[in-house]
């Protein structure tokens, strides 16, 4: 789950890389009044990646917390059971 202020605060961002120097941003938080995150259980969420993976022989994956402001504290990411499925395509 994930608690954060919106991103005029707080920054959550999850990025792929298939060179591990430039990444591209999957998701981030969004800005504005109102769009605070502040799960309080698990969620399950699901990204398309293909986009950037496909016939890459290498991915890399990252979940950035920051920059943040002092001024409000929340808890941040909690990742678990993080599944990348691959789909053969049909020919």
């Amino acid at each position: 789950w994930l608690g954060v202020e919106h991103a005029s605060y707080d920054h959550a961002r999850f990025q792929v890389s298939t060179n591990g120097t430039s990444w591209v941003t999957i998701w981030e938080n969004p800005s504005g009044f109102g769009t605070t995150l502040n799960e309080s259980t698990w969620t399950q969420h699901s990204y398309d990646i293909s986009a950037e993976a496909d016939h890459q022989p290498t991915v890399y994956l990252r979940w950035m917390m920051g920059e943040t402001d002092g001024s409000v504290q929340y808890h941040g990411w909690n990742i678990d059971d993080v599944e990348i499925w691959g789909v053969e395509p049909a020919f």
